[in-house]
């Protein structure tokens, strides 16, 4: 074994043996939780977009069951976070949507105070994006903008926000709001949540 790093050439037989059996382990536990994203894309794509605000805002993931993703600020500040690639659905059109669904969870009792809408960016116009430089398109909305987007607290697929990736085509007053009222920067958004003081409790 030629490449070797210093620090394991300092262990003996028996440490590098127990060392090599963690190695394993872990890679054990990458390839079986790799596989199992492969087989739950939703799920993939859930956490790429919380692990992107958890990483931008601090925020920290909630407990499994709860009503919201990743909670800030003690429990104060909780957010919910949907993720949406780039989407085509009208054949043989460039049209390209994002469709973000179940933004009030399965049932419609999710609560939250801010719900992060995140899209895969569309590169034919980034330069009409709040932030051309970024790989994604965010939209941030309180839990009663969300509900007055979506039409009412709906449960399931029926609560879903679907919008054209194009701003310069958008017509209704419900794109426009996400467009020129929600959508921020990454920049933005790191300096929005680090300031925050008062929540109104739920």
């Amino acid at each position: 074994m030629t490449l070797i790093s210093a620090k394991y050439k300092m262990l003996n037989p028996r440490e590098l043996r127990i060392k090599l059996e963690q190695m394993e382990s872990e890679n054990l536990q990458l390839r079986n939780e790799v596989a199992f994203l492969r087989s739950n894309p939703t799920i993939a794509k859930g956490m790429k977009g919380e692990s992107l605000i958890a990483k931008l805002t601090k925020a920290k993931r909630s407990k499994n069951g709860a009503g919201h993703d990743l909670e800030s600020y003690a429990g104060q500040l909780l957010f919910e976070v949907k993720y949406s690639s780039l989407l085509s659905n009208i054949k043989n059109r460039p049209i390209r949507t994002w469709v973000w669904t179940k933004v009030f969870g399965e049932l419609g009792r999710k609560r939250y105070h801010r719900l992060l809408l995140i899209g895969d960016v569309d590169p034919r116009f980034s330069a009409s994006y709040a932030d051309p430089a970024s790989p994604y398109v965010i939209f941030d909305l309180s839990y009663e903008e969300a509900t007055e987007i979506v039409g009412g607290i709906k449960a399931g697929r029926l609560g879903r926000i679907q919008l054209t990736t194009n701003p310069l085509t958008v017509r209704s007053k419900n794109a426009v709001s996400l467009f020129y009222d929600y959508q921020i920067s990454i920049e933005e958004l790191r300096n929005r949540y680090p300031y925050f003081e008062t929540i109104t409790n739920l």
